[in-house]
């Protein structure tokens, strides 16, 4: 009795490869036949196959000089006749050869410019490859994700091996996380899915579910809402320091869409600390366009802008410490204003950060407005923001300002003022601030020759030092008939520092320019 042939395929029917493998080995065998008959190719006739030979040798041979020739062609998206010659030269072997990184052929053919053909031959002609890993601990699947490789190539490639979808990086990234970290395509990510639902529930060594992945990221809100569908338990989830997917929203510009999405399946992820007491309004206010963000998050929870991290910082401190600009700071104490006088472990106020950080003008001009007296308040090391301001590179705008408010107390322009101002010349790290301060001190001590007292008067009002120019009209009224002011604006001149200087100052000011009292 005949005995029946034996199914070469255990599953009743060819897998993928097998198909792969089979239409390759057709093509070939249909090729030598027409050879053996003398035939014609139906595409090439003989010449031009040899012409065809001859480019492809031509085109390998750019390869053969490299250490890895295999390697670069696939890395460089030769054609699969420059793929299968080099084989044929250099031997089937090279497929299972590392590079210096750890990376097979098919490592590099998986990372976006290899052909689907040649992915798919050198896939057949070592499946075993797509289990191996590079120095980093990624397989091809995980390459092909970190490339934004198309739901083709990844579903032949873990058709071929499902447990891809399982594998882990040396940090503990699956393909999943390496997929949401390079916002690879949505249908992409869906093939992952496919294969292993779980994914989303998996952690790095960082603690990261693929949610914080894709929040730290700007991820669609597609892609997050895809994760959000799948288990929606994961906005609970925190990593290792603690984050909630909303903390690493708000921390790396995600949308508000997507905020808003984390936020209807959990409201109370704005409550909640990292495990240096940062609420997700702590992350958010260390960005510097997140307005939205910051509203959002106080429409929702008002008394966020009143917590405090483990180190005393309220948002607006955080605000400030990162150059935020003055929209966030201004919502922020439209909700608590009393902000401001808020002080960290280290005795500062939201000033004394601003100035520490150099934040723009703007911030500091909203912080003082809001509360001018923080400019004399000082920190558990007797700085207030001014010192603060001099020892970094605060702007000049800004160290102006705060001077201004200094000069305001009278006790400052006595001799009680000359002690601050050595520091504030010995602090200064700008050679404009020390100018600053070094003709306020000439004012002090009554060294008036140079620069000279009409130059100082000058300089003052050139960079709107109204209190220094009420300290110079307080010591020498009559100065005033020296600058040459024209009449019409010597009443604006008058109006703004007959805020700062004593009524007798004013009225002999008044009473030396008898233009101003012609109409008396």
């Amino acid at each position: 009795m005949e005995r029946k042939r034996k199914n070469q395929y255990p599953h009743g029917k060819k897998s993928e490869d097998q198909k792969i493998s089979s239409n390759l080995h057709d093509d070939d065998e249909e090729r030598t036949r027409r050879k053996n008959e003398g035939g014609k190719c139906h595409i090439f006739d003989n010449n031009n196959e040899q012409e065809l030979e001859a480019t492809v040798e031509e085109q390998a041979a750019g390869y053969m000089s490299e250490k890895h020739p295999l390697h670069s062609a696939c890395a460089e998206g030769a054609s699969l006749n420059v793929i299968q010659y080099l084989m044929r030269t250099k031997g089937d072997d090279k497929l299972c050869q590392e590079d210096d990184d750890g990376n097979y052929p098919l490592h590099w053919a998986c990372k976006g410019k290899a052909t689907l053909e040649v992915i798919k031959y050198v896939l057949f002609k070592e499946p075993e490859a797509l289990k191996q890993r590079n120095k980093a601990g990624y397989t091809p699947v995980h390459t092909s994700c970190e490339n934004r490789a198309s739901s083709v190539v990844l579903s032949i490639l873990l058709r071929t091996w499902p447990d891809g979808a399982k594998a882990r990086s040396k940090l503990g990234k699956t393909p999943l996380h390496l997929a949401y970290k390079n916002r690879a395509p949505p249908d992409a990510v869906s093939v992952l899915l496919e294969f292993w639902p779980n994914a989303v529930k998996e952690k790095d060594s960082n603690g990261e579910t693929p949610c914080h992945t894709a929040c730290c990221h700007r991820a669609s809100f597609d892609a997050v809402s895809t994760l959000l569908k799948v288990w929606p338990e994961v906005v609970k989830e925190k990593d290792n320091i603690g984050c909630t997917p909303l903390h690493a929203a708000c921390c790396y510009k995600a949308s508000v869409d997507v905020i808003s999405a984390l936020l209807s399946i959990w409201p109370d992820a704005v409550k909640e600390k990292d495990n240096i007491g940062r609420t997700p309004l702590h992350t958010a206010c260390c960005l510097r366009e997140t307005s939205d963000v910051v509203s959002t998050l106080l429409e929702l929870w008002p008394d966020a802008a009143k917590e405090k991290d483990r180190h005393g910082y309220t948002p607006l401190h955080t605000a400030c410490c990162n150059r935020a600009p003055s929209d966030i700071a201004t919502i922020l104490l439209s909700i608590y204003p009393d902000a401001v006088k808020e002080k960290n472990w280290d005795g500062e106020t939201p000033l004394h950060t601003a100035c520490y950080y150099e934040a723009p003008f703007d911030v500091v001009t909203v912080l003082m407005k809001t509360w001018p007296d923080a400019a004399n308040e000082k920190d558990k090391y007797a700085f207030t923001p001014l010192h603060t301001a001099c020892t970094k590179r605060a702007s000049f705008r800004s160290i102006t300002l705060l001077c201004n408010k200094w000069l305001e107390d009278k006790k400052n322009r006595t001799s009680h003022g000359l002690v601050d101002l050595k520091k504030f010349i010995d602090f200064s790290r700008s050679e404009y601030a020390k100018k600053l301060f070094s003709n306020v001190s000439n004012l002090h001590c009554g060294k008036t020759g140079n620069p000279t007292l009409n130059e100082l008067l000058r300089f003052f009002i050139g960079i709107k030092l109204w209190n220094g120019v009420a300290f110079v009209l307080d010591k020498h009224p009559a100065i005033v008939r020296t600058i040459n002011l024209d009449t019409m604006l010597m009443g604006d001149f008058l109006s703004m520092t007959g805020r700062c200087c004593r009524l007798t100052t004013m009225w002999e000011v008044i009473s030396n320019e008898q233009d101003l009292l012609g109409g008396a």
